[in-house]
């Protein structure tokens, strides 16, 4: 079963360019503590994501978790993806003749679009569990499905 975080980091931002519309953010930030998960937080360190990046797996940026509202895959390079020293970084190239296309990059332009998040499942072995505080350190993802807005 999937699991969902989402972020309240600075608003992502929507680039205009001559090649178009790119809304950029983050997905997930790095050494911060969640919000509380019933009884625990957690942390996702560096390096979470580098394994899922590094298979080259068809990740999608979809706009609130619905397989429905489609911007861009990773396949097809509409989504790129980085992890930096902040987090997983986002940039998605937007299709402004899509509906949801244009409702991202007019909720980016007013300000409306808060935040970001993504779902994904953790390798069995994946967490490492330390009774400080109650803190679980997400040390690796085992597959990303999608970041959204």
């Amino acid at each position: 079963m999937s699991e969902f975080r989402s972020y309240r980091l600075d608003a992502p931002e929507c680039r205009d360019s001559a090649g178009g519309v790119t809304l950029e953010g983050y997905a997930a930030v790095y050494g911060r503590y969640s919000q509380n998960l019933g009884g625990f937080v957690e942390v996702i360190e560096p390096g979470a994501f580098d394994d899922v990046l590094g298979r080259g797996s068809n990740i999608a940026g979809l706009l609130n978790h619905e397989p429905s509202r489609l911007l861009a895959t990773t396949r097809s390079g509409t989504l790129r993806l980085t992890s930096d020293a902040v987090g997983l970084r986002y940039a998605i190239d937007l299709d402004e003749t899509d509906p949801d296309g244009q409702s991202a990059a007019a909720k980016a332009r007013r300000g409306t679009l808060r935040g970001s998040s993504f779902s994904f499942d953790v390798a069995p072995d994946g967490v490492e569990w330390a009774q400080t505080e109650q803190v679980g350190e997400a040390e690796q993802v085992f597959r990303c499905h999608d970041v959204v807005e």
